[in-house]
């Protein structure tokens, strides 16, 4: 027992499941916002048979958010659900902490290809599917904030490939700001290629701020791979590299 109450258990689920705000919980379990705002902020009761709907909703144990007993929530990382945008559980052969990073299990393209895997863009960011996760990374939380990040907006990519050697090397792990899907400012962003497959390229406009159909080049910077050009409305960008991590 956790010594608190049962509305304050469903917030807790609700908040490292990943939905920032209880608004866009009760979407996804098909409430109305104000039924569900009574049961999280202890208005009203809620009865085993909610408790069910939201513990499938959030992955965690009905009999711990009525009572306290057994294991909390501990993952946010989703499977891919059409109905209702999002629907969480254990991220592959691991479980993804709340305040751990998914690994994606692709290649970041780099010019070698790489594997494709279904997403999905929310409210609360873009979920991975949970077999695309193949292990996870913890940031200290004073990075993080200073960079201006959470851990439920970032993904951590492999690199394979030369395409964008020698400043991203082969060897390096990309970290990706999802939220980010505009290609501005310019720079290095994780986006599907011509077939579906993610792959990280550099992404500079080409055309005024005010024109109202933008171009964009799409390139490698290393110059032995092919440079493309494409209008904005056409890139299905994942979102910004933030940083990396490689090797001295």
């Amino acid at each position: 027992m956790d010594g608190k109450e049962p509305f304050e258990r469903l917030r807790e689920a609700r908040e490292k499941a990943g939905f920032e705000r209880a608004t866009h919980a009760a979407s996804a379990l098909g409430m109305k916002t104000s039924s569900y705002l009574a049961h999280e902020n202890g208005q009203n009761k809620f009865r085993y048979e909610h408790a069910v709907k939201y513990a499938k909703k959030f992955k965690v144990k009905p009999e711990w958010l009525m009572s306290g007993e057994g294991d909390g929530p501990s993952v946010y990382v989703t499977e891919y659900n059409s109905d209702s945008g999002m629907s969480f559980g254990e991220a592959g052969p691991f479980g993804v902490p709340a305040d751990g990073i998914p690994e994606i299990d692709l290649f970041a393209g780099m010019g070698g290809g790489g594997l494709a895997t279904d997403v999905v863009t929310t409210v609360n960011g873009q979920q991975i599917a949970a077999e695309a996760v193949s292990d996870y990374w913890r940031v200290p939380a004073g990075f993080l904030a200073a960079i201006r990040m959470k851990t439920n907006q970032v993904v951590a990519i492999p690199v394979k490939g030369d395409s964008n050697e020698p400043t991203i090397r082969s060897t390096d792990i990309v970290f990706i700001d999802v939220k980010h899907k505009h290609p501005s400012p310019d720079g290095f962003y994780a986006l599907a290629d011509l077939f579906g497959e993610i792959i990280v390229k550099r992404i500079t406009r080409i055309t005024q701020i005010s024109d109202p159909e933008p171009k964009f080049e799409i390139r490698s910077d290393n110059p032995n791979h092919p440079t493309r050009i494409e209008m904005g409305e056409d890139l299905r960008i994942m979102g910004r590299v933030v940083f990396r991590m490689t090797a001295i």
